[in-house]
């Protein structure tokens, strides 16, 4: 359609280009030459009507045009070669924003159909017990394509409570392959172990809540099209709730939603489930 509008405008312009050449070659007396002077006599070219004056015109463009062929040509091959110069530059402009739609397209398909992982902390065992803390979690696939060689930097250990506004966790310090794979909507269970064991005081501390046990890394995996991406995960524990419950879950009492496993509420750390 814009393509037809600028044709037509084109159309107009030539035709009345046409036009204005033929009324102003209307508007010229025709001058003869005889013996002893030169006498005027009226226009041959006596335009009556619209139509009249577009053929004047278009005979005058044409007489124009045999007269200095030459400098029409070469002033037309000028304009031909800005028109292509112009043409190409419009082209390659077009081309690389083509190029930037295809691309946004792509990556925005990737993003709806990408795999999402999210690490959601579930059950602390063997805490006031001889053997060494762990963490129950389950990776679950938000997205619509599946996740795999899933694997986790992670550390776990005491830390003040509250943190300052501007801690920044340590660098981790273990690292564990589930080497699976993670299919849309499905959920993994994983577990993670502290890699020391508790003394009474830091028992005792995390019970006070005077400092907190946090679990703290990243989660990667490779999505469908062969990126890695990364999740966080950032969570403590530790108070009186938690105290209570984990001491009923040792004495064998059941939680307030009736399962044998510890049932207060988690917190989140800052930046937990945070993913690229």
């Amino acid at each position: 359609m814009k393509a037809f509008f600028v044709f037509v405008i084109c159309l107009v312009v030539i035709l009345g280009g046409i036009f204005v050449v033929g009324l102003t070659s209307c508007d010229k007396p025709q001058i003869n030459t005889v013996e002893g002077g030169e006498t005027a006599k009226p226009n041959k070219n006596y335009c009556s009507a619209p139509n009249a004056i577009f053929k004047v015109g278009l005979s005058a463009t044409g007489d124009f045009i045999h007269h200095y062929h030459e400098e029409v040509i070469a002033v037309g091959t000028v304009f031909i070669a800005i028109f292509t110069i112009v043409l190409g530059l419009f082209t390659v402009n077009l081309a690389g924003a083509t190029d930037k739609i295809v691309k946004g397209a792509e990556e925005a398909t990737r993003r709806q159909l990408r795999a999402y992982v999210s690490v959601e902390p579930t059950d602390v065992f063997n805490f006031g017990t001889k053997e060494r803390v762990g963490i129950s979690v389950h990776l679950k696939n938000h997205g619509g394509t599946p996740a795999s060689e899933l694997s986790h930097d992670f550390s776990m250990g005491l830390l003040p409570n509250p943190l300052p506004t501007d801690f920044v966790y340590p660098e981790t310090t273990d690292q564990f392959d589930t080497n699976s794979t993670l299919f849309p909507g499905s959920i993994l269970p994983v577990r993670f172990f502290h890699s020391a064991d508790l003394s009474d005081d830091e028992v005792d501390l995390i019970e006070k809540d005077t400092q907190r046990f946090h679990f703290w890394g990243v989660t990667s995996y490779r999505d469908a099209f062969g990126k890695v991406q990364t999740t966080k995960m950032r969570t403590p524990f530790g108070g009186p709730d938690f105290a209570l419950t984990t001491s009923n879950f040792r004495k064998g009492k059941l939680g307030t939603d009736g399962k044998a496993r510890p049932g207060w509420v988690w917190t989140w750390g800052n930046g937990h489930n945070d993913a690229t």
